[in-house]
């Protein structure tokens, strides 16, 4: 019942993350147009929703198939990641950025640039307070590859810890924050 559970809030938020709004809603695109040069996204906003329900994050997924060319994340690969952001709200932690495989094939949830039971952690930024300008660049070290070359199979998770009661969905004291990227050019490196 757990997994199932899992498996539907997984796809309902790679779903809404999917979608854009036209005409000035306050969406969250998950996959903005790429512009300029390839992995430039350019200005855009992304919502991290409570992800209590499973952890003590709010979370968010940009999946764009621009930002890996149509191909699929492997073993040893390195991308680097020049974002600038400001925050809707004050961060109560750092903010955490990985690769994950979002699929069925990955179980749902594989952890591609991060492992914690090898001690690699996800990269970090600095928490930061509201309207505040951060500007990051950040080095990605795939450590497994991705099941296949879908959006969802090669995903960037963006997530902050907050208070909340873990396992219980909706309980974030904060609630959802939305990161509007004035800058957002993610490469590969090799």
């Amino acid at each position: 019942m757990k997994k199932t559970l899992l498996v539907l809030m997984i796809l309902c938020a790679v779903a809404v993350l999917s979608c854009g709004t036209s005409g000035g809603g306050s969406s969250s695109p998950a996959a903005p147009a790429a512009s300029k040069a390839e992995g430039d996204l350019g200005a855009f906003s992304l919502r991290l929703e409570d992800n209590f329900q499973y952890g003590i994050t709010y979370q968010g997924m940009l999946t764009n198939r621009a930002l890996f060319d149509g191909k699929k994340i492997t073993a040893g690969e390195t991308y680097t990641l020049r974002m600038t952001y400001k925050a809707s709200r004050d961060l109560e932690g750092q903010l955490m950025i990985g690769l994950v495989d979002t699929t069925e094939a990955a179980n749902y949830w594989n952890s591609l640039s991060w492992d914690d039971a090898a001690g690699v952690e996800m990269l970090y930024v600095d928490a930061s307070q509201k309207d505040q300008e951060v500007s990051a660049t950040l080095t990605l070290k795939t450590l497994k590859a991705a099941t296949g070359s879908s959006a969802a199979a090669n995903a960037l998770v963006f997530q902050t810890e907050g208070e909340g009661v873990r396992g219980k969905a909706g309980s974030g004291v904060q609630k959802q924050v939305t990161l509007s990227f004035s800058e957002f050019i993610f490469t590969k490196v090799q």
